[in-house]
């Protein structure tokens, strides 16, 4: 599998699999597979960290952002505060479906997917 990368700042470890090409749930479940979740980000420190990391991936990344349960609205999966907040521009899309987030590799903006799209995913495992 792919390595972990931990954040000497926070204890936080993420796992880039840029690699892959799976629907939003396949990746949930692979992140869960290893104790982990899909992607939440929380504070800036944390987008630009993730900045640095996946700065060599040319590709979006499934992240835990979601909306869905339609009457919530976007959140993570993890149910970390839904605060900070970095969507490219034109996102989140109001179409139907799609109501998965990526991040953008290059700019490190969130997009709305279609969450059957197939891509590269993201895990973060809490420093417990």
């Amino acid at each position: 599998g792919s390595f972990w990368t931990t954040n000497p700042l926070t204890g936080i470890h993420y796992q880039i699999n840029s690699q892959s090409a799976l629907t939003w749930h396949q990746a949930r479940k692979s992140c869960q597979q290893q104790s982990a979740e899909l992607l939440s980000i929380t504070e800036l420190h944390e987008q630009l960290y993730l900045a640095e990391l996946t700065a060599c991936a040319e590709s979006e990344l499934w992240i835990g952002l979601n909306s869905l349960d339609f009457s919530s609205g976007w959140q993570w999966i993890d149910n970390r505060p839904f605060r900070y907040l970095n969507w490219a521009p034109g996102s989140p899309f109001e179409e139907s479906g799609k109501i998965c987030g990526t991040l953008k590799s290059r700019s490190g903006k969130w997009e709305s997917k279609d969450c059957f799209e197939k891509l590269g995913y993201i895990c973060k495992k809490g420093n417990a």
